[in-house]
C-alpha cells in the first residue's frame, strides 16, 4: 500500500477518535450508574454493567486492531487490508448487537407488573 494512502488513512483514524469521546463518556456513565444502583436493582445493574463493559471493551479493542492493521498494511495488498477491516467491522456489529441486547434486558428486567 502506498505511503501517502496509509498516512491519510491513519490521520483519518486518529481524527475518528474524537467522535468516540461522547460514546466513551456515556459508557463510563453507564458503568458508574450500574455501580451506584447495584444494591437497589442488582439484576438490572448487572446487565447494564455487562452491556457498557462489552461495548467499551470492544471499542477500545477495535481501535487497537485498526491501528495494528494500519501498521502492518505496508506489507499487505489493498484488497487484503479491506477484507481485514470488513472482518473487524462484522465482528463489531455482532458485539454491539450483544451489548444493546444486554442493555434491553437491563431496562426490562426486575420490573413489577403494571397495577390495574
Amino acid at each position: 500500500m502506498s505511503e501517502s494512502i496509509l498516512s491519510h488513512a491513519l490521520t483519518m483514524q486518529v481524527l475518528g477518535y474524537i467522535g468516540l469521546v461522547p460514546l466513551i463518556i456515556a459508557w463510563l456513565a453507564g458503568i458508574a450508574l450500574s455501580v451506584r444502583y447495584w444494591r437497589e436493582r442488582p439484576r438490572a445493574a448487572r446487565f447494564c454493567l455487562a452491556s457498557m463493559g462489552v461495548m467499551l471493551a470492544w471499542t477500545l479493542l477495535q481501535q487497537v486492531l485498526y491501528l495494528t492493521v494500519y501498521l502492518w498494511a505496508e506489507d499487505m495488498e489493498a484488497a487484503r487490508v479491506s477484507v481485514v477491516f470488513s472482518g473487524i467491522s462484522a465482528i463489531g456489529g455482532l458485539v454491539h448487537t450483544l451489548g444493546f441486547g444486554l442493555l434491553l434486558v437491563a431496562v426490562f428486567t426486575g420490573r413489577e407488573a403494571a397495577r390495574e
